[in-house]
């Protein structure tokens, strides 16, 4: 089983909860609250540290692994 680690970046907007392994990012949305889950990996922070980069406006373009979930569907 692969373990999912949490992050969190209080944006302008809202806080965002980033979530991801340690082969990449799963997740990113806006939350009104922080959840419970294990600590941040590199790979989170990463992710956290590129997020507040685009806030503060300099960063437009991100460079993380991203790990895409779907069906065949």
């Amino acid at each position: 089983m692969t373990e999912i680690f949490f992050g969190y970046y209080e944006s302008p907007i809202d806080l965002m909860e980033v979530t991801g392994t340690t082969e990449g990012i799963t997740l990113l949305r806006f939350v009104e609250h922080r959840g419970s889950g294990l600590a941040s990996n590199s790979t989170v922070q990463e992710a956290t540290t590129q997020v507040s980069h685009y806030f503060l406006g300099t960063r437009r373009e991100f460079d993380l692994p991203i790990l895409l979930q779907g069906t065949g569907f």
